[in-house]
């Protein structure tokens, strides 16, 4: 195991954001780890606060996104009770699960902002056809005085470049004093670990068993905050960050860049920093 990037995880404050399933009524939980506090953000408050999108000169990535570690395969069948005591099954019985080791960039440097969210697409597709999309940001503050109140304003506000009817779930990490060149673990992307109340679907082998498994990495834009207000700068190019295609590991799909390879018949492949 990669023990510097898992201290380092472990040593910065982050923010996970998960879409857990798509009900009726949809419920975006913000989960400040550091404080341990817990804010839920419904849809209809979350677009009400929109704001107009900034177009700026195009700007090179503020964060490095390399695939340290992916999984596709078959997963665990248990069911679990949900808040309101129903019973939910996993989405899919093929999950995927894709950690990134991230790098701020010295192209971050060239914002003058308070904080800053840099948003992308982890798109994860098997050659047949079949894809599940995510949403995943990172992000840093450049005021040493930038609150968790204006963290979670910050946040809100990914929203603004993010569908969500277009994708699986979103989620990803703010890194307080984030310096330069520092690599920090990612939180996991993808469909393992999400629940619905409906039956399961077999993911990305709906449309047969894959031969091959890519995951893609796109930016969306990024947001900053400055004294108080929000800039919100998409990205209109479609060129890639990142593109990795799995290797194939028995029946399932692996990329592994932390984990010896004598250790993986002795973890969890979904979660390989437990």
């Amino acid at each position: 195991m990669n023990k510097n990037l898992t201290s380092k995880r472990k040593r910065n404050a982050k923010t996970s954001i998960s879409k857990v399933c798509k009900s009726r009524v949809s419920i975006i939980s913000i989960l400040l780890l550091s404080a341990l506090v817990v804010v839920s953000l419904s849809l209809s408050a979350v677009a009400s606060s929109s704001v107009p999108t900034t177009q700026l000169p195009e700007s090179k990535p503020h964060f490095n996104l390399d695939v340290a570690y992916s999984f596709v395969g078959k997963g665990p069948n248990a069911t679990c009770t949900g808040i309101n005591g129903s019973l939910l099954s996993p989405k899919s019985l093929y999950p995927s699960a894709v950690y990134f080791n991230v790098t701020r960039s010295p192209n971050s440097d060239n914002v003058s902002c308070d904080a800053l969210i840099e948003i992308y697409q982890v798109k994860i597709a098997s050659d047949r056809g079949t894809a599940e999309n995510f949403a995943y940001f990172d992000g840093t503050n450049y005021e040493p005085s930038f609150s968790q109140a204006e963290l979670t304003t910050l946040t809100d506000h990914i929203y603004d470049l993010v569908d969500l009817s277009t994708v699986d779930g979103v989620s990803g990490n703010f890194c307080f004093n984030w310096t330069l060149n520092e690599s920090v673990l990612s939180q996991k992307v993808g469909s393992v670990g999400v629940y619905n109340n409906y039956n399961n679907g077999v993911g990305l082998w709906s449309a047969g068993q894959p031969n091959t498994i890519s995951v893609t990495v796109h930016r969306l834009g990024y947001i900053t905050m400055t004294d108080g207000v929000i800039s919100v700068i998409p990205d209109d190019t479609i060129a890639s960050l990142t593109q990795v295609q799995l290797q194939n590991y028995g029946a399932s799909f692996l990329t592994n860049k932390i984990v010896p390879a004598d250790q993986l018949s002795q973890i969890n492949l979904f979660n390989p920093i437990r």
